[in-house]
């Protein structure tokens, strides 16, 4: 029959490569705030895409949006921003979900939706 074991966090930590990393990016993270400017140089053997996700979850735990730029020089740029912030990295607002937009068909503008009414009445 096997045996089980619960494996406190250190022991995790130790056993996977995860545990270090996610650390190191938590570290940094911390010692950042909203809008720092950071740039990330993959190590030898790390992937651009776990590198980023790494640096975003981490982000994400202290409250930070990491909005990822172009690649320059071998290094992948990043800006912080809090969370829930309306800003993007480009200074441009998102639009409100509940502005009409001309590929979204179920959400007519008030105007076409007043004569529409009228239309029908």
């Amino acid at each position: 029959m096997p045996r089980l074991a619960k494996l406190s966090k250190q022991e995790v930590a130790r056993l996977t490569r995860e545990g270090e990393n996610d650390d190191k990016y938590t570290a940094f993270i911390k010692k950042c705030r909203p809008g720092d400017w950071g740039a990330l140089v993959l190590e030898e053997g790390e992937s651009q895409r776990s590198a980023k996700r790494r640096l975003t979850l981490a982000g994400r735990s202290m409250g930070l949006v990491v909005n990822w730029s172009k690649k320059k020089n071998g290094r992948l740029l990043f800006l912080l921003s809090p969370i829930g912030s309306t800003g993007t990295k480009s200074g441009v607002t998102a639009p409100s979900p509940d502005i009409y937009h001309p590929g979204r068909l179920s959400k007519l503008p008030p105007a076409r939706e007043q004569k529409k009414e009228g239309a029908l009445a």
